[in-house]
Parts: C-alpha cells; sequence; structure tokens
C-alpha cells in the first residue's frame, strides 16, 4: 500500500510541473499577447501591459509658449541644451563613481551635491546648477559629457519646463497629461483634430490660467524603461517620440510681472532659513506688480499640485493694526501723540499681555501694544473697521480681473482674472456669528479682531498690498502677474492696464504721513529693532498670530513682518510669513526680509553704475 502511495504523489507531482510548464510555454512563447483573466472574463496582452508597466516617458519639449521675466528673461519655454538625469541606486553610483567625478568637474559641481541629487530624485528632472540656477550646457561641455557615456545621464534638447529647481514654480504651475480637462477646455478642437487629448495641459498656476495662449502643437517626448522598482534599467535605448496636433493657433508668449533675479534671492533667503512652511510676496510699489512670490512647502503629486500659499488666508496677528490705526487716524478717533495707558489687561478680553504702562498711539502702534490697539478698536467700532478693512483690499480677491479679447484664443465678454478666482482666498474680517455677537454687546470680540485674532484671516498677497495702497494715496491697486501677450514675433495682442481693486477710497494725506512714520518707528523703537542694520532704511510691522490648539494641547503660531523700502523713496513692499512656528519670537522672517531688501539695494545701486557708465561712453 505504501508503494502505491509514493507512486501517486510522484504522479501527481509530474502531472502538476508538467501543466505548469506548458502554461508558461503558452503565456511567453506560444500566445505571449493573450492571457484568459477567469474571474474578470476578460482577455489581458501580457506584453502590452508589461510594456505599459515599464515603459515611462517625460516631456523634455512640450512644445507650449514662452513665459518671461518683466526684463524679457525666460522662466519657462526657451530651447536649450541641458542635462536630463534619472533618479540612480546606489549600486549604479557606485559603478559609475570616477565617471561621476568627472561630470562634476564639468559641471562645475560639487561631487557630494551630484550623487545627492542622483540618489534623491524620484523621477527624471533637468538638472539646475549647484547654485539652483538653470544650467545650460554649452557644447564643449556637451562634447565632455558625451565622452563619458555616462548610464542614466542623457543631453537633451529642452524648454526648462522640468527643472529640479524650477523658480517660482508655486506660480508658474504644474503640467500633466489630463484629457478630460483638454476635452472640457477645447471641445471643438478636440472634435477637429486640431488639439490632442493626449497633450500636455496646464492643470495649477499660470500654466492653466493661461492655457488657451500657451498651449503647443509639437512636444518631444522621451521615452525609457524602468525596472520592476521603477528605476531605469541600465543598457535599454531611449527614444524621443513628437506628439503633433494640427491647429492653425501658434502658442504665444506671457509677459509677467516677476523679476527672475529677485525670486531667485527670495527663494535663496527662505531656503538658507530652512522655512518647511511659509510664504513671501514683493511688490513694486509705483505699479501694484507682483515681482517675486515664494512658497513653502515645495513638494508636489501629479494629482496634487502646489498650492497658492501667497493666495492662501492665514490668521494675520498684529500686521492687522495697520488697518486700526488706518481707521483710527483718518477718523480722527487718535493722533500719533495721544497717550494711554496698558496694564496688560483689557477688561476680560486681553489678558496676560505685556505691560506697556504710559505710552503714546504711535509708541503703542512700534511697541505692538495689543491693550491700547484692542481699546482703539472698540471706539472705531465693527462697521467702520470692516469698511477701512475692505478699503485696503482685505476680505475680497484682489488679483486682476477684467476682460481678455484675443482673437481666436479667449472667449470674448467672458471674465478673467490672472490666477483662477478658485484659487484666491478672500479672507475675512467677521463671520457672521461674529457680527451677530458684537451687535449684541460683545465688545471683547471686536478688542480682539483689533489685534488680528478672532476671525480675521487675510493673505500674504492681500498684507503686501495693503502696504503698496499706502503709496496710491490709500487705494489698493489690482495686483498683477502678467503684463502683456506676446506673439511670437514679439509683437503685443493684449496688454493689462493698471486697475484699483472695486471700492477703493482714499485716505487722507497725514493719515497716510503719520503711518508712514509709525512703519519707520517699529524699526527704530519697536518690534523690528534686528532691521536698523539694514543697507537701506527701512520700514514696517510685525505680527505673531495664534493659532488653533493641537490635539497635545500646544498652540504654534504665524511669525509675520510686512513693510517697504527704503523710506527716503520707496521702491518695494514685501510680506513674509513663517506658518506654524513654535517659537512666538522666531527671528528668520525679519533675517529674510533684510536679506531680500539688502539684495534690491544691491540690484539698485548696480542698475545705478551701468546706466552712468552707458551715459559716459
Amino acid at each position: 500500500m505504501s508503494r502505491w502511495r509514493t507512486w501517486l504523489v510522484t504522479f501527481a507531482f509530474v502531472l502538476f510541473f508538467a501543466c505548469l510548464i506548458m502554461r508558461l510555454y503558452v503565456i511567453q512563447i506560444s500566445s505571449p499577447r493573450s492571457l484568459s483573466v477567469f474571474t474578470h472574463n476578460q482577455t489581458v496582452d501580457l506584453v502590452e501591459r508589461a510594456h505599459q508597466t515599464q515603459t515611462k516617458e517625460v516631456i523634455i519639449d512640450s512644445g507650449r509658449g514662452k513665459i518671461l521675466d518683466r526684463n524679457g528673461e525666460a522662466l519657462a519655454g526657451e530651447l536649450d541644451t541641458h542635462l536630463l538625469i534619472f533618479p540612480h541606486t546606489q549600486e549604479q553610483i557606485n559603478v559609475q563613481r570616477e565617471k561621476i567625478r568627472q561630470l562634476a568637474v564639468t559641471l562645475s559641481y560639487s561631487e557630494e551635491k551630484l550623487i545627492q541629487i542622483l540618489s534623491t530624485v524620484k523621477k527624471p528632472y533637468i538638472l539646475s546648477s549647484e547654485e539652483e540656477k538653470e544650467l545650460v550646457l554649452s557644447s564643449e561641455q556637451v562634447s565632455e559629457i558625451e565622452k563619458l557615456a555616462l548610464s542614466g545621464i542623457e543631453v537633451v534638447q529642452s524648454d526648462h519646463r522640468l527643472a529640479y529647481h524650477q523658480i517660482g514654480k508655486h506660480i508658474l504651475g504644474q503640467l500633466r497629461h489630463y484629457p478630460a480637462l483638454v476635452t472640457k477646455l477645447y471641445p471643438e478642437e478636440v472634435k477637429q483634430g486640431q488639439i490632442s487629448i493626449d497633450s500636455l495641459v496646464g492643470v495649477s498656476g499660470l500654466e492653466y490660467t493661461f492655457d488657451s495662449f500657451l498651449h503647443g502643437s509639437n512636444e518631444n517626448i522621451l521615452h525609457y524603461t524602468t525596472d520592476a522598482n521603477g528605476t531605469r534599467m541600465n543598457g535599454i535605448q531611449i527614444k524621443v517620440s513628437q506628439n503633433v496636433t494640427h491647429t492653425n493657433r501658434e502658442p504665444l508668449t506671457i509677459k509677467t510681472t516677476l523679476d527672475k533675479d529677485i525670486q531667485f534671492r527670495v527663494e535663496e533667503a527662505m531656503r538658507n532659513e530652512k522655512v518647511l512652511k511659509g510664504v513671501a510676496v514683493v511688490q513694486e510699489i509705483k505699479s501694484g506688480n507682483i515681482v517675486a512670490i515664494a512658497s513653502y512647502p515645495t513638494e508636489q503629486t501629479i494629482d496634487t499640485p502646489l498650492r497658492h500659499g501667497a493666495l492662501t488666508d492665514e490668521i494675520p496677528g498684529s500686521i492687522f493694526k495697520m488697518v486700526v490705526a488706518a481707521a483710527a487716524l483718518n477718523e480722527g478717533v487718535v493722533k500719533p501723540d495721544t497717550k494711554f495707558r496698558c496694564d496688560g489687561n483689557l477688561d476680560g478680553a486681553l489678558n496676560k499681555h505685556e505691560h506697556h504702562g504710559d505710552l503714546t498711539f504711535k509708541t503703542a502702534f512700534a511697541k505692538s501694544c495689543n491693550v491700547v490697539l484692542g481699546t482703539v478698536a472698540k471706539q472705531i467700532g465693527a462697521e467702520k473697521l470692516e469698511a477701512y478693512a475692505k478699503r485696503f483690499g482685505l476680505a475680497q480677491p484682489i488679483m486682476w480681473q477684467g476682460q481678455v479679447k484675443v482673437a481666436g484664443y479667449w472667449a470674448e465678454n467672458e471674465d478673467f482674472s490672472q490666477i483662477e478666482r478658485s484659487q484666491e482666498e478672500p479672507g475675512i474680517i467677521f463671520s457672521e456669528t461674529g457680527k451677530e455677537n458684537i451687535e449684541r454687546g460683545d465688545q471683547n470680540s471686536l478688542a480682539r479682531t483689533g489685534i488680528g485674532q478672532q476671525d480675521v484671516q487675510m493673505t500674504p498677497l492681500q498684507a503686501s498690498n495693503m502696504v503698496t495702497a499706502l503709496f496710491h494715496q490709500g487705494k489698493a491697486p489690482q495686483p498683477r502677474l502678467v503684463t502683456e501677450i506676446l506673439d511670437e514675433e514679439g509683437k503685443v495682442r493684449f496688454a493689462f492696464k493698471p486697475q484699483n481693486i472695486s471700492g477703493a477710497k482714499g485716505l487722507k494725506a497725514d493719515t497716510i504721513s503719520n503711518l508712514k512714520k509709525m512703519m519707520r518707528m517699529v524699526v527704530t523703537d519697536g518690534t523690528a529693532t534686528p532691521l536698523r542694520s539694514a543697507t537701506w532704511s527701512l520700514a514696517g510691522k510685525t505680527g505673531t498670530a495664534q493659532r488653533e490648539k493641537e490635539a497635545d494641547g500646544t498652540r504654534n503660531v504665524n511669525r509675520w513682518i510686512i513693510g517697504y523700502g527704503p523710506t527716503q523713496a520707496p521702491q518695494y513692499a514685501m510680506s513674509i510669513v513663517l506658518l506654524d512656528v513654535e517659537d512666538a519670537n522666531d527671528p528668520r522672517g525679519l533675517r529674510i526680509f533684510q536679506s531680500v531688501f539688502d539684495r534690491l539695494a544691491e540690484l539698485e545701486k548696480k542698475n545705478k553704475e551701468n546706466k552712468s557708465a552707458t551715459k559716459n561712453k
């Protein structure tokens, strides 16, 4: 009996392996392109599925229009010779260590920094310089790189929309393949075969808002093969193909208000201070134009584009005291020398605050006294306080909005905003509940509103624009990110003319003058005295806003600084907020503020020297 069992078990194993071998033969040799999946009653092409799984693509040239800074320098869209890098495993780096060292020398890179980038990138990127600026390869560099024959390193012609360190990427926006969105935006063009549903489309930022003008027709796509872990396989040839559609529309060029050098300096300053969550906005005072916006964090995914931190409302804290001061001075509620007494408490609304003793209104503003400004807010009243806030552009979207008519590119008689309205949060002064409480006599809520707490929220862009408004007789302008739409020959197809926000209303001359003096006093004798060492004479207002308590009972803060410079001939306004920080006295915002203004002073000096040299020739 035992012998029969042995034969039976042996026969079963042989039969099993015979069936397995036959199945593998069918899958891999006889019929590799079809496999019945019984549970779903469908046929799967294994070769095609493997190809889809392991073949990836990267758009090295989108074929879209250029995005320029205010000086005509390309932020994106300029076709140049760049270096495309793929993620490297440690084993790949070890095998090519000597060649990578030679590449670092050719690129003027430190070997350690280059290896760090190669080992940490998660997908293919265009390599930036070690200083995190655009890296355009010379013909000599291309020759040296090609001699090295490095795996995972490719010289390509790219429009710099895939840079590892893309300057201003939050505001420029993200591109992706999104057939449903292409069909929604261009139904007729898709139906007539003029635009491919597989073409890239902007899903955020300027790339989205101006997609109708930027949309290209020819994309250069680089295909490569990966292993099961997503790592590019060595020895597999990459291929470049072109996605071509037939449209009568040539992509146009967008000329922005951004300044490439200033934008880089702002981002660099925030990186140097290791900002994890924060926003900085720089505006040109004369025009109201935005010259730089930086926002952290910088991480993004395909399905989650970068959020516009500058357009997201936050608790402002004491920078809102500018509104209180403007309303109080303009309405004659106080004068700069009006005397107050601060004992650190205000009728239970504000307690356990710093005890300032006897002081004037201007000193209270400079030292950011909550008791005095809360008291004054109660004297002004909710209705007037909200009205003045709106005159400064708060509690409403403020980006440029109007009619844009470019034949063949945008529907006529359609409202157009330079940033999609859904991406700009309006902010708030009083919630409906807050208004009801104040109407019932709750003056404590009004006092807390006066120091930028309670319900108050504003965006970093609104904060900088509030400063800019002081130099437009108190009338807040609509900030612009784009000044012109140009054709391929540089001819202006549409110009965005300056305009003020709806309902903008000026302030008295002496109100504006006193506000400027009080902001200067914040730097000379108040809460921003570290800025006294800046190259330019600066003026500002600081703010520390308490956030909601965390589950563990801790309460972090938002640290703000807004202001302008130089005080003698103001050119730029700026707002900085460090979000959700533990230290209520975190000094990094002030350091970033000074660093950026020192760079602006340096640029101004350089420009004057260049003009002088040109004049003397």
